[in-house]
């Protein structure tokens, strides 16, 4: 499994409209990820009023960055512009996990 975290600083906003902005994000994103290959899933982790964390999960390195080009648009048009400053990301294969 490959695992791409992200923290995403965005300009101030109100917990209302982030919820907003996740629920947004679960009706017009969502299908986009499902449809790419490998995709085994992601959560949205609010971190604060004014940041998201992100935990992607793919079955390869390969399968992310093909994604790129289907997300690509969409994050240009609708989270871009809400941004405070770039994202901080990091990525790699699971050396280990622990399930119950």
């Amino acid at each position: 499994m490959f695992v791409v975290v992200g923290r995403f600083p965005f300009r101030p906003m109100g917990a209302e409209e982030q919820q907003r902005l996740l629920q947004r994000w679960e009706e017009d994103f969502s299908p986009l990820a499902r449809g790419c290959t490998g995709f085994q899933g992601v959560q949205f982790v609010p971190i604060g009023d004014d940041e998201i964390a992100t935990v992607w999960q793919w079955d390869r390195a390969a399968d992310w960055d093909a994604a790129q080009a289907t997300f690509g648009p969409y994050l240009q048009e609708h989270l871009v512009p809400l941004l405070a400053g770039p994202p901080d990301r990091f990525a790699g294969d699971v050396g280990l996990e622990i399930k119950p």
